[in-house]
């Protein structure tokens, strides 16, 4: 809310507000100073406004004015899904791969620009456990270890359907998360159908 007084007596004493310009997201009730939103705020895009009010008085002969700045800041909220960077993921492994080999470095940032917040990085479907743990950094920011997919445990191999994508790290590509096993001894290779 806007307030203006005016010392004035009758009409001169009545003041209506207005912007100085028009904004196209915020409008001013002209009798009694009250700003609203009219279009949707988006932090990403302007994090800040900067508007000019004029007050002015309603007297008949000689109305006056007076401009006064309003500063609006914008608080980012929690509405931007992370992205992943360097897609498509495919990777190729030898099936005798020790436990707690790197696989592949998964990388997502958040789009949320406001205050950075951490990524967590979790396998939400894979075919009937090949992998059973993903490794998840404390950070995924340049303070800490990378965050990787880890081979923990191999129980056997078998084909399963492509992953589906989570709301917490959504993406519309469903190989996002898919992981392929090279079999390099084809003879003893047994699919589980």
């Amino acid at each position: 809310m806007v307030n203006a007084t005016d010392p004035d007596q009758g009409t001169g004493g009545s003041v209506l507000f207005s912007f100085q310009p028009p904004s196209p997201f915020f409008a001013i009730d002209g009798a009694r100073g009250i700003v609203t939103v009219i279009r949707p705020l988006d932090y990403e895009a302007t994090s800040a406004f900067q508007l000019t009010v004029n007050a002015t008085d309603q007297d008949k002969t000689r109305p006056l004015s007076r401009l006064a700045n309003l500063a609006i800041t914008i608080t980012d909220v929690q509405d931007m899904d992370p992205i992943f960077t360097n897609l498509p993921y495919s990777t190729n492994i030898e099936e005798d791969v020790p436990l707690g080999h790197e696989v592949r470095k998964i990388t997502a940032i958040d789009q949320d620009l406001g205050r950075p917040r951490g990524i967590g990085y979790t396998i939400i479907s894979a075919c009937e456990h090949p992998v059973r743990h993903c490794h998840r950094s404390e950070t995924d920011n340049s303070s800490g270890p990378p965050p990787c997919i880890q081979v923990r445990k191999i129980a056997h191999r078998s084909r399963g359907s492509a992953p589906r994508p989570a709301h917490s790290l959504r993406d519309t590509r469903p190989e996002l998360l898919h992981v392929k096993e090279l079999v390099t001894d084809s003879s003893a290779a047994q699919w589980k159908q």
